[in-house]
């Protein structure tokens, strides 16, 4: 193989790569980076710490919780995003279902999610996220690390 011909495949290589990076913050997926510093607390603290409460869509969406706030709260998973991620309705309806105030989860493992899952999340608040959906609209959502998650109706 000629070196022009080295370079040249070199170059390809490298495009594909940087392309893939591009395609993977346009899809908006969770990096590592969005987790907070702080190491993952027992369960049993979330229940006795007086700095824990429930997921307020308004304040997680505009910023106004601290980063690491201990959150309590129960939804319904709209989507499984990749491996790690899931997006969850938390706004209860008339009938004893969930729809809208979506928050954007993260998760260290793969969780054992299934869409329409309504679960039990623990976890903290890393701040809001932007993200472009399918048909080109631009949102923003709390996004939360899950330490702990139950599954409450299948």
């Amino acid at each position: 193989m000629s070196m022009k011909k080295f370079m040249k495949f070199i170059g390809y290589g490298f495009l594909i790569l940087l392309g893939l990076i591009v395609i993977g913050k346009i899809c908006g997926k969770i990096s590592d980076g969005d987790r907070v510093g702080t190491p993952k607390i027992s369960e049993k603290e979330y229940l006795t710490s007086t700095e824990s409460g429930p997921l307020d869509y308004r304040k997680g969406t505009l910023g106004q919780y601290a980063k690491g706030k201990l959150l309590i709260f129960k939804g319904k998973i709209d989507q499984i995003i990749g491996d790690k991620g899931a997006m969850i309705s938390t706004k209860p309806d008339e009938q004893f279902d969930y729809a809208g105030n979506q928050a954007l989860l993260a998760f260290d493992s793969k969780p054992q999610l299934l869409e329409n899952d309504v679960v039990l999340i623990k976890g903290m608040y890393i701040g809001p996220k932007k993200y472009t959906t399918v048909m080109g609209a631009k949102r923003e959502v709390p996004l939360i690390q899950v330490d702990y998650y139950k599954i409450w109706q299948k």
